[in-house]
């Protein structure tokens, strides 16, 4: 008699158990392995690597500043421990003075300090690809412009940001029509010309590009001029900015709880009202770098900046350990509040900052780099290599309050955080970009307008003039005006706006329909009953006086 078939015992099966203990212990060791063969690795080719710790980079989420990373792959501790003693530290005296830094051959008026940003160069290659756009497109009859041209055309758009309007078409009608743009352009030459404007050469058909590649000559001479013509003094900041864009880009990116919580990511450096610098967020997967992409966007903004001993302030978004030492050993010193889940922290600073009471701190000192874990409002946590960071000092309250004590690595902070958020904020009066389906042109406006702004703060620092930004962009208006007068010789009078069609073809028609009169009912409770409607707009009018009032655009006044 055959024995019955046994069934088959899975490999799981058959394994023995092991305990937890063995099994936690041997993945500590193969966890421990695999960071010294990444280290090892990492020797011959360390990018500018400044840290002492072996720890593996941050995994930042770049989709949202109000995210938290993930940064819990091994917690290798520093080289040097963080100790409950702080010291004094003494912060190099800075080389760095801010100052402006301009041609000498400039109009001191708000064009000439404009124009040292959008250069005559600039417009020249505006207009060579803007034709050579309007040519890949086949547009007939063949379109032309020139310089002064595209001159007009920016002034326009400035024009715009000022007084701002729902819809293009509106700044062409009698109600809402502004004297300044059909003085420059007629509607259908505006929206031709904003139709084949382009900055870059046009794309060959088949190949694609990016937003940066579509603005390649403006993005580039920005990044350029914007740290030649300005020298920051001690203190700046780094800080993103969101350029509004809903369309359809790779790089687009949502952040909840901005003002602007879709567009494009721009990375900003910043001191004093003017922007330094920016980079513009790619994506992920965009940095190769064996930092994060944080670190390494932040490096880069600040590295023309280095061995004057600034001071860098950046929030919780960049503040790290790691940032700070490779900062300090670049000669700038750096101040930021922190987020707990940051690697190289002091141990249990989770615990510690949860067992304050408010008014408590607790402090920690690495080498240069100091850690204060405060009570305030809420826990908050610095970092900081520019000052004792346990030093309180008395600040005096609004509204009659006593005097309150506070770290003066937190007066620092508040007094200097905001530089980007001053240009922000300034942008926001007057923006230049509108609506559109095309992913280039909301980031191309969002650089002149940056260009309008270092403009304004170039020439009240030069000229020690204290007016406002309305103020610069009218004169600038009228300046261009006057240099690049339009060629339109006649300018049609403005038509009010009429609910139907020229008088000519509108006939009485009788019906057997009885409906309210549109003129004499008009706001009105009661009214006429007509059964006479025009031919053309298909309404019902008494015959006298509605049907000539109606169509002479005017209300019957009582």
């Amino acid at each position: 008699m055959s024995t019955p078939p046994q069934p088959r015992r899975s490999a799981r099966e058959r394994t023995p158990a092991q305990s937890f203990a063995a099994e936690l212990q041997y993945r500590q060791l193969q966890a421990a392995d695999q960071a010294l063969l990444r280290r090892l690795a990492r020797e011959p080719v360390r990018y500018d690597s400044t840290s002492d710790s072996d720890e593996t980079e941050l995994d930042e989420e770049e989709g949202s500043s109000s995210e938290e990373e993930v940064e819990n792959k091994e917690n290798i501790p520093p080289a040097t421990a963080w100790l409950p003693d702080t010291h004094d530290i003494t912060l190099p005296p800075c080389t760095a003075v801010a100052a402006v830094v301009l041609p000498r051959n400039r109009a001191r008026t708000e064009l000439g300090y404009f124009r040292c940003f959008i250069t005559d160069t600039l417009i020249d290659i505006f207009v060579t690809n803007t034709i050579a756009y309007s040519q890949s497109r086949h547009v007939t009859p063949p379109f032309e412009t020139d310089a002064a041209e595209i001159w007009r055309f920016i002034a326009a758009n400035i024009r715009m940001g000022i007084v701002g309007l729902p819809n293009l078409h509106m700044y062409w009608q009698a109600e809402y029509r502004d004297s300044y743009i059909p003085q420059l352009f007629s509607r259908d030459r505006f929206l031709l010309l904003q139709r084949n404007f382009h900055i870059a050469p046009p794309t060959p058909a088949g190949e694609r590009h990016t937003v940066v590649e579509k603005i390649a000559p403006l993005y580039r001479d920005c990044q350029t001029l914007f740290q030649t013509y300005f020298t920051p003094g001690r203190e700046f900041a780094v800080d993103e900015s969101m350029v509004l864009f809903k369309g359809r880009s790779p790089w687009k990116t949502v952040i909840k709880g901005k003002p602007t919580p879709v567009g494009y990511k721009m990375y900003t450096v910043a001191s004093n009202g003017y922007l330094l610098g920016f980079r513009i967020y790619r994506g992920k997967g965009g940095y190769d770098t064996p930092h994060s992409a944080i670190h390494h966007t932040v490096i880069d903004l600040v590295r023309p900046w280095a061995n004057c001993n600034r001071i860098l302030f950046f929030d919780n978004l960049y503040t790290s350990p790691r940032l700070c030492d490779h900062l300090q050993q670049m000669g700038i010193r750096s101040c930021g509040t922190c987020r707990r889940r940051r690697k190289d922290l002091p141990p249990n600073i989770g615990a510690e900052m949860d067992a304050l009471d408010k008014g408590e701190y607790k402090a920690w000192q690495r080498g240069q780099l100091g850690c204060i874990a405060w009570y305030s409002a809420k826990p908050i946590l610095f970092l900081s290599t520019h000052h004792r960071v346990d030093h309180f000092v008395t600040v005096p309250q609004n509204n009659g309050r006593p005097a309150e004590n506070k770290p003066q690595v937190a007066v620092d902070y508040n007094n200097n955080k905001g530089h980007v958020d001053t240009i922000d904020q300034a942008r926001q009066y007057y923006a230049l970009q509108r609506r559109g389906v095309r992913t280039w042109p909301s980031l191309a406006w969002w650089l002149i307008d940056m260009c309008i702004i270092n403009a304004h703060t170039l020439w009240c620092l030069d000229t020690t003039i204290a007016k406002g930004q309305l103020h610069f962009r009218e004169q600038l208006l009228q300046q261009i005006a006057a240099l690049f007068p339009s060629p339109r010789t006649h300018v049609q009078a403005a038509v009010p706006r009429s609910g139907c069609r020229p008088l000519h073809g509108h006939w009485p028609k009788h019906t057997h329909k009885t409906r309210k009169c549109v003129v004499c009912t008009k706001g009105r409770a009661g009214g006429g009953r007509s059964e006479v409607v025009c031919e053309l707009c298909d309404v019902h009018l008494c015959i006298d006086p509605c049907f000539k009032l109606y169509h002479e655009g005017q209300e019957e006044s009582s």
